[in-house]
């Protein structure tokens, strides 16, 4: 009796169970958010054990002036769909390290002029939470930085020796009051890997309906990271970023054989701004529509003649144009200095005030760059027309 009375029971709990596992997996961007104490066991460990080496490198002639820590801890997810199918689905964790370091003082120091590459170390860094293996790690990285900061410092004490003085005698590095920074807003949720996949299945399944459409594909990727700075300065920032996107690509071909293609994006940070069902199927249908009609357009006669480029045309643009200018400033530049190696020649700007993703242009190029500019022209092919039709 006690037996049937435990198993009706177990049998009536069962659906409950069921019905909170589906509550907890019904949404797509439902995950589990890493524990605060990841954050301040990796901060903590970084921090230890960067006042340990410095204290260790302290001992040693030269002694560097200036030790930084910079950690990303990030994950990324990224599924590839089409006709309704999954092409590839994969997730990664990543945690890496960078050690910067400077010898000297901050007027002349390792990473001075051609210098410049010795002041980083990179590395990767033990994904699991053991702040014992990723003091080890640190403290291999912080020791190879030293002795590559070592060698260059050398290099620089030598050549300044023998050479006559820059003409630009800005210090190498500036010193700052330390700042503080801990983000405290709570982390996106990570997307689940099975439920983006389901959203995959259902977003490239709507090209089903299109047969004038001979290739799509629809990516959905996701990124987060958390990025950890420290430094023997008494700096301490730690922010969090997150990015999702939904890519749709699709493709058809014209009765010449010119290839067309329309691609849409979404991009967010914010999980509930992820769009519709509804949405992403008006996006679809629009990318048939305008691709059909990409396919019957009349074809233009060539243009050669001046442009007006508005939005991201004239990003890249400019893009290309610095490119090219920067590449025959370091081209003059290394020439100059294989002929005249007892001159230097004047930096245009400091490397700290310039973007990472636009190459430097000297104040003379940079003139150039502008007449090029103002005197281009643009030679469209003879297809235009399909692309013009659909520009806005």
């Amino acid at each position: 009796m006690n037996s049937e009375k435990a198993h009706s029971k177990k049998t009536a709990s069962l659906p409950i169970l069921l019905l909170l596992i589906a509550l907890l997996g019904s949404g797509p961007l439902q995950a589990q958010k890493p524990p605060a104490a990841t954050d301040d066991l990796l901060l903590a460990t970084m921090e230890k054990e960067l006042h340990r080496g410095q204290a260790e490198l302290a001992k040693q002639d030269p002694a560097p002036y200036f030790t930084s820590y910079n950690v990303t801890d990030g994950e990324s997810l990224v599924i590839l769909g089409a006709q309704g199918g999954i092409l590839s689905s994969s997730r990664a964790r990543h945690r890496a390290a960078d050690v910067s370091m400077r010898i000297g003082a901050p007027a002349l120091d390792n990473t001075h002029d051609q210098e410049r590459s010795s002041g980083l170390t990179s590395g990767q860094l033990p994904q699991r939470d053991d702040p014992d293996a990723i003091a080890r790690v640190l403290w291999r990285l912080t020791y190879e930085q030293y002795r590559k900061a070592r060698q260059a410092y050398t290099n620089v004490k030598t050549k300044t020796a023998v050479r006559a003085k820059d003409e630009d005698d800005s210090p190498d590095f500036s010193q700052e009051k330390p700042s503080t920074y801990l983000e405290k807003t709570p982390s996106p949720a990570f997307p689940e890997q099975k439920a983006w996949e389901e959203l995959a299945r259902r977003y490239s399944a709507h090209f089903r309906r299109y047969p004038q459409v001979e290739e799509s594909v629809v990516f959905l990727t996701a990124v987060r990271s958390h990025s950890y700075l420290v430094s023997t300065e008494g700096t301490k920032i730690v922010t969090a970023d997150a990015i999702f996107r939904i890519m749709i690509q699709a493709e058809t071909r014209a009765d010449d054989g010119m290839q067309l293609m329309r691609v849409e994006t979404f991009q967010f940070s914010d999980p509930a701004k992820f769009p519709s069902d509804a949405e992403v199927e008006a996006i679809v249908r629009k990318m048939a529509t305008d691709l059909s009609a990409l396919r019957t357009a009349p074809l233009a006669e060539p243009y050669s003649g001046p442009a007006l480029l508005s939005g991201r045309a004239v990003a890249v643009f400019f893009m290309k144009c610095s490119a090219i200018a920067s590449k025959d400033s370091a081209s003059a530049a290394a020439t100059k200095a294989r002929l005249l190696p007892r001159r230097s020649t004047k930096k245009s700007c400091p490397s700290s005030s310039v973007s990472p993703t636009i190459p430097r242009c000297t104040r003379s190029r940079a003139r150039n760059c502008r007449a090029f500019i103002a005197t281009t022209t643009m030679a469209f092919p003879p297809r235009a027309s399909r692309w013009s039709r659909t520009a806005s």
